[in-house]
């Protein structure tokens, strides 16, 4: 899936581009479910079919500002704090104010925990059902910041260089190695560390080895959901990576 001025353009796993959905609508935020993809523009969810066909559409009383991915559906945040759950079919399942402000993020842990952004410097952790477990603040903006699973690792981008902290109990999180890059986004999967910078897309293993440089300049990338592939967005072209020992595929995006 890859996000365009107007629209989405969804893409199969050869490559094929299926159909761009959304027309002229310029959407805040996108999200997977297990059988549905979910669009968020204003104060709309628009969910649908994974063939682009438009199944459901959700209003909501304010402005969306983040969505999330569940497996049996999705978390809709908003500019007033409110959490809202929905199933694919765009049923609500639960809704609950949790924080006094704009939410930024929404992220599922590996336990099944929601983690959301609020406010940019905000951590709350939310059960399944919608309550508020922890709350916790940090220095760093946490809209850029990476996690791996159990949020021992923390990856902080900063001008010209990306620092990774590390848990230490009693002591917080302590700075465990920087890496010399200008860092576009990062993220973690089953404990790969992959980075997008100016010169590339990079993974780093735990002993700070680079294991692959791709060279190309990208803009965002997304792991594959068994972490053994990447897609990597440049302005004009989607690079595909089913397997990283492997040649990557392109589609140019100029045309649509």
């Amino acid at each position: 899936m890859v996000r365009e001025e107007g629209g989405v353009a969804l893409i199969d796993v050869d490559s094929s581009l299926v159909k761009v959905i959304g027309g002229f609508l310029s959407f805040q935020d996108v999200a997977w479910s297990k059988n549905r993809i979910a669009c968020a523009a204003r104060a709309i969810v628009m969910i649908y079919d994974l063939n682009g066909e438009l199944h459901k559409v959700v209003k909501v009383a304010s402005e969306i500002t983040a969505l999330g991915s569940l497996e049996i559906g999705f978390i809709i945040g908003t500019e007033e704090g409110e959490l809202i759950m929905i199933d694919e079919n765009g049923k609500k399942i639960w809704e609950n104010k949790v924080w006094d402000g704009r939410i930024d993020r929404i992220e599922r842990s590996s336990s099944g925990y929601i983690l959301v952004i609020a406010n940019k410097y905000t951590l709350l952790v939310v059960s399944p059902e919608g309550k508020v477990i922890t709350t916790n603040s940090y220095r760093w903006d946490m809209r850029r910041v990476a996690w791996n699973s159990d949020m021992s690792l923390l990856g902080v981008p900063e001008k010209g260089i990306f620092i990774i902290y590390k848990w230490v109990e009693g002591q917080g999180y302590v700075k465990e190695k920087m890496i010399k890059e200008e860092v576009k986004k990062a993220a973690w999967c089953n404990g790969k560390l992959g980075l997008l910078g100016h010169m590339g897309f990079r993974i780093y293993d735990e002993e700070d080895k680079n294991d692959i440089l791709i060279r190309i300049e990208g803009v965002d990338f997304d792991w594959s959901p068994n972490c053994n592939g990447v897609s990597i967005l440049s302005k004009d072209h989607l690079y595909v990576i089913s397997d990283l020992n492997s040649t990557a595929t392109s589609m140019s995006l100029g045309s649509k």
